[in-house]
C-alpha cells in the first residue's frame, strides 16, 4: 500500500495519563557518544578483572545483570562508564527505551529487570499475548504488550501484597520475594483515577509461586477455597508455623477490575517503540483510519500496526473507503 497517510493516523486523541507523564525530568545519564574505542582508557582508573574481559563477553555479562546494578557499575568511575556505554545492549536501552529504564528505576522494579530482558522487549515488535504490534512494555514482567491486552488480561494487573497472599495461598515471606513496585502517585487512565504510592506485586509471579508452593494449580485453588476434600492433608498439616497466625479467610472475590479505568494497570506500563535491529530505527506504529470509531475486534481504534501488519489487516477487513472498511463482496455467478 503506497499511500498510508490517507488511511492511517498517529494516535487517538485520548490522554491515558500513564506512567510516562509522571517520570521525573531528570533521567539516567544517556550513553556517551565518545566511547568508540573503550580499549584505550580515558583515565588511569581500573575495573580490575572486568578490564581483562573481551568487550563481547562484557556485553553478555551486562545483559544478564539487573538494571540497578548496571547503573551502579556505570557510576563507579569514568572507565566503568565507557565500558557500560560501549555495550550494544545498554546503548539500545538507554537510547530507545529511556522511559522504560527511568520507569523501572522510579517504581522500584529495576532489581527484577535485567538489561538484556529489557533490550529483548525493546526489539520485539508484537504483543506476547495476541501477536498484534505493541507499543508498550509491562515493566514488572518486562513484556511487550498492546493496549488491549494490558488493560484486559489478568497477568498485567499488579496486585496489592495482601490480595496476592490470600488469592494464591502465599505466606508473607513468599510475597516479599515477588517482583514488586511502588506506584508513583497521581492520576491514571482516561477517567483520571487517583492512585497513591502503594506497593504492588506481579500477578503472574504470584500465581506461579502459589502453584509451586501447593504443588499444582488445582491444589492451590482448593486451598484458597477451603476445599478439604481436595486432598488427604488437613488444614493444620498444610499450614506452616509462620502461617498459623493467619486463619484462612473465606473465598476471596477479586476486586472489580475496570480495565481501561483501572489505575493499577497503567502504573507499571511505559510506552516504548519497537527497535528494528537491522535498520536500527525506532518504530512507534500507527492506527487505522477505518477502525477509528470501532470498539469490536478485529476493528478497534486501539490497535496499532506497522506497514507489514497493516497490509494483512486490510486483506482481512477490506479496503478503506470514505473512512470505513469496505469488505469485498464475492462475485456471484448465475447458472
Amino acid at each position: 500500500m503506497s499511500d498510508l497517510a490517507s488511511v492511517t493516523y498517529p494516535s487517538p486523541c485520548v490522554d491515558d495519563h500513564g506512567l510516562d507523564e509522571k517520570l521525573p525530568s531528570s533521567r539516567p545519564e544517556p550513553a556517551s557518544n565518545d566511547c568508540a574505542s573503550p580499549s584505550s582508557p580515558a583515565s588511569s582508573a581500573s575495573l580490575g578483572i572486568l578490564d581483562t574481559l573481551p568487550l563481547e563477553i562484557l556485553d553478555h555479562v551486562l545483559a544478564e545483570v539487573d538494571l540497578r546494578t548496571v547503573l551502579a557499575v556505570r557510576h563507579v568511575n569514568r572507565r566503568a562508564r565507557d565500558l557500560v556505554d560501549f555495550s550494544p545492549t545498554y546503548r539500545a536501552v538507554a537510547r530507545f527505551a529511556e522511559n522504560a529504564l527511568c520507569g523501572a528505576l522510579n517504581i522500584g522494579c529495576a532489581p527484577w529487570v535485567t538489561c538484556g530482558a529489557l533490550c529483548d522487549a525493546l526489539c520485539t515488535p508484537t504483543c506476547e499475548c495476541c501477536g498484534d504490534f505493541a507499543g508498550y512494555i509491562y515493566l514488572l514482567g518486562c513484556a511487550r504488550v498492546c493496549f488491549l491486552c494490558f488493560t484486559r488480561e489478568r497477568r498485567y494487573q499488579p496486585l496489592r501484597p495482601s490480595l496476592a497472599r490470600r488469592k494464591f495461598g502465599l505466606d508473607s515471606q513468599l510475597v516479599k520475594a515477588l517482583p514488586s513496585m511502588r506506584a508513583l502517585p497521581g492520576v491514571y487512565t482516561r477517567y483520571e483515577r487517583k492512585l497513591h504510592r502503594v506497593v504492588l506485586v506481579d500477578y503472574e509471579s504470584a500465581r506461579l509461586a502459589g502453584i509451586a508452593r501447593h504443588g499444582s494449580e488445582a491444589a492451590m485453588r482448593a486451598y484458597v477455597e477451603g476445599d478439604e476434600a481436595a486432598g488427604p492433608q488437613t488444614r493444620s498439616t498444610r499450614l506452616t508455623a509462620s502461617d498459623t497466625a493467619h486463619a484462612r479467610r473465606p473465598k476471596l472475590e477479586d476486586p472489580i477490575d475496570h480495565g481501561v479505568g483501572n489505575p493499577l494497570r497503567f502504573a507499571a506500563v511505559c510506552r516504548v517503540p519497537w527497535l528494528d535491529k537491522q535498520t536500527q530505527r525506532a518504530e512507534w506504529g500507527f492506527h487505522c483510519l477505518g477502525c477509528k470509531y470501532e470498539t469490536r475486534l478485529p476493528l478497534h481504534f486501539r490497535r496499532k500496526f506497522t506497514r507489514a501488519s497493516f497490509e494483512k489487516h486490510i486483506e482481512q477487513c477490506g479496503k478503506i473507503v470514505d473512512g470505513r472498511h469496505r469488505p469485498e463482496v464475492p462475485a456471484t455467478t448465475t447458472p
